[in-house]
């Protein structure tokens, strides 16, 4: 389930990757393209295990809700914030410091040059392009099935074909989901399985 801005934009059910690992992307799908991108403000939770027996409601990605107004919108929003209070914080960042160990870079290959760094309060990505690149970064070793996760991302500078977001479910395969956004309002989410595959 998949919220921007506090507003609810979709969900999707797939199984196709379980469990894996979660964290933050950036996408240039260009050649010889540069852009800014800057993430802050990040939590990752997920469920608490269950002290008894009693089934404990968590978030799941096989829920399905159906959204039929506004106020119903609203209602599922209420209904995750709760239960996003109830899970376990795995990592909250607010990106004064590098006190969480984020990995930051001054590297250049064949696909780009990327500068990542932590600057003014902010998780700071600089990639100039030579191909396609996509980069992103662990949140996590954890590998999770069920959370909830919530990040400030913004794209500072560069193309309007770039895109940036979340993966989430990442397997030792390198297969898991991605779900991305652009500063034109368009977002998607994507399967890696050997291939692309939006949902």
């Amino acid at each position: 389930i998949f919220f921007i801005n506090g507003h609810y934009v979709g969900e999707v059910t797939d199984n196709q990757v379980t469990e894996g690992k979660v964290g933050i992307a950036v996408e240039l799908p260009d050649a010889n393209a540069q852009g800014t991108f800057e993430f802050d403000n990040l939590e990752l939770r997920a469920p608490t295990p269950p002290a008894t027996a009693t089934p404990t409601p968590n978030l799941t990605a096989t829920q399905q809700v159906l959204i039929n107004s506004t106020s119903t919108a609203q209602a599922l929003q209420s209904t995750l914030t709760s239960v996003a209070n109830t899970q376990r914080i795995i990592l909250t960042d607010r990106f004064d410091s590098n006190k969480k160990g984020w990995g930051t870079i001054s590297s250049k290959d064949a696909r780009a040059k990327t500068i990542i760094n932590i600057a003014d309060g902010k998780y700071v990505w600089d990639i100039t392009t030579y191909d396609l690149n996509i980069t992103w970064e662990k949140a996590s070793q954890k590998s999770l099935a069920d959370f909830t996760l919530s990040v400030d991302a913004k794209q500072i500078s560069g193309p309007s074909t770039a895109d940036y977001g979340i993966f989430f479910r990442e397997n030792s395969e390198l297969y898991g989901y991605y779900f991305e956004i652009n500063n034109d309002g368009e977002y998607v989410l994507q399967l890696y399985n050997n291939e692309w595959t939006n949902l």
